[in-house]
């Protein structure tokens, strides 16, 4: 495609298809949304195409956003190889400038498409699943390697999956591009009043499934600590629930815990929260559409991953200026000072993380430095404009064919 022509004013806009697994809720499939609603419709047409399905909660935001979609309805936890015959046969329809496929349950898709359609092909990577924590293993560091063949450019959400991309999977540091996730700082942020912050402490509360009478004592009279995310083993909620249990009576006794957010683990943790004697401490949500109001609602939120790409859900607890405890893994260190706008601490180390628990309900004062902190550097750093700037820019020149030539970009906010 020549520069020239995608350069003139009267060019058509680049049509981009993003493949995912599946369109469900989580960090990475929010991210792509906000992409789909946000990039300028006069440079660029968009289609999603999933291997798998796309959730009946998620469909009303494509059709409201005008998004063609296409689901090939695969068994998520299955091969199926005649997925990708007809995901061939959807792209030599389609005829996309660009590919861009996430994650490693699509590292195929970069082959197909180059054998469909001789399109450019863009491979995201923004985690690790729970099994991949230690490093790839052979099976996934092969068919890495396979595809990297077949991929035009890499996106790394953080320079800590950069380096995996180079040392793992034998990739050009010129064809990779680091870009972090962005988040909305306009509804993800803080109360404005006490009214509004009382309100929003009711309100999760109540999302918890505690009566009002209840949830009016609770709101009152204990501090709310929580998190929110997809209730799976890599988030290690399970050992949120053991760092509580170790802290001293006195103040397991003046906290909630609210969990925002559903998955797979759900009925460990509800078991492990009656095993530790937490039961009546410990409240979970299920999904929630809209979790901004409920984060206003926190004394101290709480990130206790084995693993983070970059975690969408930190960068929306630092937007709405609440204080924030997360371990030190992944991409976290790359959005989050340690001691100026957060704490960390080590992964699964329960007692390290009791111990800051117990620190920060202790010390209102730096409870409000640390969410100040965190609020200025979500509004300076990790703006959604920045976040589909870095990818409008990074689409430009690749349909331009410029990467090959001159490298990926230098770290900078944005990403999906």
């Amino acid at each position: 495609m020549a520069e020239s022509v995608r350069k003139a004013a009267t060019a058509a806009p680049l049509h981009v298809v993003h493949v995912l697994m599946s369109l469900d809720i989580g960090g990475m499939e929010h991210g792509v949304l906000n992409l789909l609603e946000r990039l300028d419709r006069t440079q660029f047409r968009q289609t999603l195409v999933c291997l798998a399905d796309v959730h009946p909660r998620i469909a009303p935001r494509l059709e409201k956003a005008g998004v063609a979609w296409h689901a090939l309805h695969k068994d998520p936890w299955k091969r199926d190889p005649a997925v990708l015959v007809r995901l061939w046969k959807l792209l030599r329809q389609l005829r996309p400038d660009i590919v861009h496929s996430r994650n490693y349950p699509t590292i195929e898709v970069p082959i197909v498409a180059r054998l469909a359609c001789r399109t450019r092909t863009l491979h995201g990577e923004h985690g690790r699943r729970f099994d991949e924590i230690g490093g790839l293993a052979r099976r996934a560091r092969f068919w890495r390697r396979l595809a990297r063949r077949f991929t035009d450019h890499h996106v790394a959400l953080g320079d800590h999956l950069r380096r995996s991309l180079i040392t793992e999977v034998g990739v050009d540091p010129r064809r990779i591009t680091v870009l972090y996730n962005g988040v909305n700082c306009r509804r993800f942020r803080p109360a404005h009043d006490k009214e509004e912050r009382s309100a929003a402490r009711l309100a999760l509360l109540r999302a918890a499934g505690i009566g009002e009478e209840a949830a009016r004592r609770i709101a009152s009279q204990r501090l709310l600590i929580g998190s929110s995310g997809r209730l799976d083993p890599v988030k290690n909620y399970r050992g949120l629930l053991a760092a509580v249990a170790l802290l001293p009576a006195e103040w397991r006794s003046r906290l909630q815990l609210v969990l925002i957010g559903d998955g797979p683990e759900r009925p460990l943790i509800e078991r492990d929260a009656h095993d530790l004697g937490l039961a009546g401490k410990v409240a979970l949500t299920g999904f929630v559409a809209d979790p901004a109001p409920l984060y206003r609602g926190l004394d101290l939120f709480l990130l206790p991953s084995l693993f983070e790409g970059l975690s969408n859900s930190l960068l929306e607890a630092m937007a709405s200026g609440v204080a924030i405890v997360a371990s030190e893994v992944g991409g976290t260190p790359e959005l989050v000072s340690p001691g100026v706008s957060a704490e960390l601490v080590p992964a699964g180390d329960a007692p390290s993380l009791a111990a800051a628990i117990a620190d920060l309900l202790g010390d209102p004062a730096r409870r409000a430095m640390l969410a100040g902190h965190a609020r200025r550097e979500a509004e300076r750093r990790f703006s959604l404009e920045a976040m589909c700037a870095g990818y409008a820019a990074l689409y430009q020149r690749l349909a331009e064919g410029s990467l090959a030539d001159r490298g990926g970009f230098a770290p900078s906010a944005g990403g999906s």
